[in-house]
């Protein structure tokens, strides 16, 4: 079953992420694979100042809730701006690659990538990654084409 999220990012990341077909998440302290970290891996980063319930919830939904075919509505701006710069089908399963930044990845196929970045308020207070409804989602995608 598909689901619809709402992400936000830095403006340079959304660079990184047209040219490498990928979506990704960071933060620091989180150095390795987070699926293959253990409770009391995740249990010692909430005692690390910064890292928090809601980043840890963050990192769960992108890496173990986030599915193959799951759709992506991708935006930057401030805390209370959501500029749209794209739609992306997910593709691919989540992965680490302490190479590069951000580090916790998927791959995705981008959609629809409007011209200039489209303001779009009702995604404003998204913070990094939000489960949205799919009504929502759709609502999105046709003031792309309006």
């Amino acid at each position: 079953m598909t689901q619809y999220w709402s992400m936000k990012t830095f403006a340079e990341w959304w660079t990184v992420f047209r040219e490498g077909n990928v979506v990704g998440i960071d933060q620091d302290g989180v150095d390795a694979d987070y699926q293959s970290m253990s409770d009391e891996d995740v249990q010692r980063l909430l005692t690390n100042q910064g890292y928090t319930e809601f980043i840890d919830r963050v990192f769960r939904e992108f890496s173990k809730w986030m599915q193959r075919d799951d759709l992506i509505i991708i935006g930057t701006g401030q805390t209370t701006v959501f500029n749209l710069a794209g739609v992306a089908r997910v593709r691919g399963n989540y992965f680490f690659n302490g190479a590069r930044t951000p580090r916790h990845l998927r791959e995705v196929e981008f959609l629809a990538i409007p011209q200039a970045p489209r303001t779009m308020q009702r995604f404003a207070r998204t913070s990094r990654l939000e489960l949205i409804h799919e009504a929502d989602f759709h609502e999105a995608i046709l003031s792309l084409v309006g």
